[in-house]
């Protein structure tokens, strides 16, 4: 399957085996077989088609140095707990315990497409991001409009 960006924003909720329902709008823009799930830079996990990781973990041997602290924190925040699973034949994803936790993730979730991964957020987490982001967002379209044509 050929992948053109995962984008959108919904809402799925955990159920007490840790198994949560992927909507169906989003599983058509990523492939089946096989996922990778891990701990992201913020508070939330990132699910990524397993090309994409494969992608992402090649740049980062690319970059390797094992004497450099800066990049053996992130190596351990994103490759060691990476997990791979896949999309059950009902549209779940088996959540593990402990990346739950290490990001507080409870029942009700938001799951936002970020164009070759999906990030996985506690609701009431996400809103706060949101919110704390505000202001940082609209510098941040400030500092883009003189990099170039946007297209917008």
């Amino acid at each position: 399957m050929e992948i053109k960006g995962i984008r959108g924003q919904y809402s799925s909720t955990l159920d007490e085996k840790g198994r949560m329902m992927l909507p169906a709008k989003l599983r058509s823009q990523v492939p089946l077989e096989s996922l990778v799930l891990t701990k992201s830079v913020d508070r939330c996990l990132w699910l990524f088609p397993v090309e994409h990781w494969d992608r992402l973990v090649a740049g980062l041997r690319e970059k390797k140095s094992l004497f450099s602290d800066q990049y053996q924190m992130i190596y351990r925040r994103l490759i060691a707990p990476a997990e791979e699973i896949s999309i059950d034949k009902n549209g779940r994803i088996n959540l593990l315990p402990s990346l739950m936790k290490s990001v507080d993730l409870t029942r009700d979730c938001s799951l936002i497409g970020m164009d070759d991964h999906i990030e996985i957020w506690d609701e009431r987490v996400y809103e706060e991001y949101e919110e704390a982001c505000a202001q940082s967002v609209k510098e941040g379209w400030g500092n883009l409009s003189g990099m170039g044509d946007l297209g917008l």
